[in-house]
């Protein structure tokens, strides 16, 4: 007696068809609780997340505190971070990539290491020279040279950051973003603004404490309390020292978008706290 009909090749292609169906439905239902779950961390921790800022309205941060951390408040609206927390939104998964694989620090040794770093030089040596060099000269050439002819003490490519001023400079004219009444040329909020950003993320990750973040946050604040006289005049000099690290389009939309929110918005933040 016969078992099947047709031959037993004629059932293979639905059962496996169908398998694979099966196991395509079990991949697309793990992923959809992935997803989920990240999604309900994200409103777990924050309350009123906007199209430009986001806060978390269970911050207990005082107005002192939250004043301070406003000085890095572009990195903050960037990587779409609290701007009004020490702690930061990422998990720690992501804090971990980011300080391992972007900076090389595992531990609170080598946080200190790049900080001292970010406070003894940092890029804003580099940015008046390299600006110099960037409307100076008209050919790459001669930008490539004059840029070689500059110390390098720290092995940075130099030349690549006069290149990444130049282009970044026509986005920025076109946007709006360059005040003329601001003549102060410098990138030091960015070096700082990093070392504030750093100091979130060490904590959150537990390299250090609450206290030390704090430490190293006032010391920051404290350098460009000096040197500047507005909020407007930081995220400005935070915004091209980013540009200068960072010459590619989609991160210069991103920087040059993060400033003038940061400027013009009612919600922003630098509208909540006076500078002074």
């Amino acid at each position: 007696m016969e078992i099947f009909a047709y031959p037993i090749q004629y059932y293979l292609i639905p059962v496996v068809l169908l398998i694979v169906l099966i196991l395509y439905g079990l991949w697309g239902h793990r992923k959809g609780q992935k997803v989920l779950a990240k999604g309900l961390d994200i409103a777990e921790s924050t309350e009123r997340v906007d199209e430009k800022f986001v806060f978390n309205d269970k911050s207990e941060i005082s107005d002192e505190n939250y004043r301070k951390l406003i000085f890095a408040s572009l990195l903050s609206v960037i990587d779409r971070d609290y701007v009004n927390d020490l702690k930061s939104i990422q998990s720690k998964t992501v804090i971990r990539e980011i300080l391992k694989e972007s900076w090389d620090i595992q531990d609170k040794d080598s946080f200190y290491e790049i900080v001292e770093s970010l406070f003894d030089h940092g890029h804003s040596i580099y940015y008046p020279e390299c600006l110099n060099i960037a409307t100076s000269f008209e050919s790459e050439n001669e930008r490539m040279v004059a840029a070689k002819a500059l110390p390098n003490s720290f092995d940075e490519d130099v030349y690549k950051f006069v290149e990444n001023i130049l282009e970044s400079r026509e986005m920025i004219e076109k946007k709006g973003a360059l005040n003329p009444n601001m003549q102060r040329i410098d990138v030091l909020a960015w070096d700082m603004g990093r070392v504030i950003y750093l100091a979130r993320l060490a904590y959150s990750l537990d390299f250090i404490t609450e206290r030390e973040a704090w430490i190293q946050i006032d010391k920051a604040v404290a350098e460009m309390s000096i040197q500047y006289e507005t909020w407007e005049e930081i995220a400005r000099a935070c915004m091209l020292g980013r540009n200068m690290w960072n010459g590619d389009c989609k991160q210069l939309v991103l920087s040059i978008d993060a400033y003038m929110n940061l400027v013009n918005e009612q919600e922003s933040p630098l509208r909540k706290i006076a500078f002074g």
